[in-house]
């Protein structure tokens, strides 16, 4: 099957431009189909998404003693957002409405996959847990800056 030609003359497979490393971990229930209408949205919608990584996490929640345990893992294929190339990542969570209990995992100099291997423990009743968001955000630490999100 051979791929259809894009506006900037480039050729277009299946996956409308992008390699199969970028798309892996990314699709989420798109369908193929060939509407030009259709296409033309999902190549806007492809050049608004950008890749900045994967994060590994697990979520666990005892009925017992009515609390949520979130385990940040680690994360990989991170944006390079220091002058270097590389970033000084860390990972911030936290629920929300509340937002009263924040955790943050350590900081892990000058790479783009740390591995980060910690958990956090947030008291919440059964009861409570459907009406609550998870965050988990990825910061680039920053000495003297604002640090910036990844």
């Amino acid at each position: 099957r051979k791929g259809k030609k894009g506006k900037k003359g480039e050729k277009k497979g299946l996956l409308g431009g992008k390699s199969l490393g970028d798309t892996l971990g990314n699709l989420e229930g798109q369908e193929v189909d060939n509407k030009e209408d259709e296409e033309e949205e999902e190549e806007q919608e492809a050049e608004e998404k950008q890749f900045l990584g994967r994060l590994d996490y697990t979520i666990d929640y005892d009925f017992q003693a009515g609390q949520l345990t979130v385990g940040i893992v680690k994360a990989t294929d991170l944006v390079g957002m220091d002058m270097s190339g590389t970033s000084d990542p860390y990972v911030k969570v936290f629920l929300v409405p509340d937002k009263k209990k924040k955790f943050e995992t350590k900081v892990h100099r000058k790479t783009l996959n740390p591995i980060f291997n910690e958990s956090f423990t947030f008291k919440i009743p059964f009861a409570e847990i459907g009406g609550q968001t998870l965050m988990l955000a990825v910061y680039d630490f920053d000495r003297f800056s604002k640090h910036d999100m990844i």
